[in-house]
């Protein structure tokens, strides 16, 4: 996993997408898909809307690195 985020972030960083989250701490497991979904639209909309070109590819990733925090018992 390290060799793989090490390649993403030296080689291909312009392609990543950095998405850190606590929005889903206390949600059951059964909401996190749809809740995921939802922010993933809300991406894909925000490069709809932008008025420029540039603007929109700058929305434009092959990856997202999701960073959440949770909770073991």
């Amino acid at each position: 996993m390290r060799t793989k985020l090490k390649v993403l972030f030296e080689q291909q960083a312009s392609y990543v997408g950095l998405l850190a989250s606590q929005r889903f701490v206390n949600c059951p497991n059964q909401l996190v898909p749809p809740l995921y979904d939802a922010l993933f639209d809300e991406v894909s909309w925000e490069i709809e809307d932008e008025p420029t070109k540039e603007l929109r590819d700058s929305f434009c990733f092959k990856f997202y690195l999701l960073i959440t925090r949770i909770y073991e018992k």
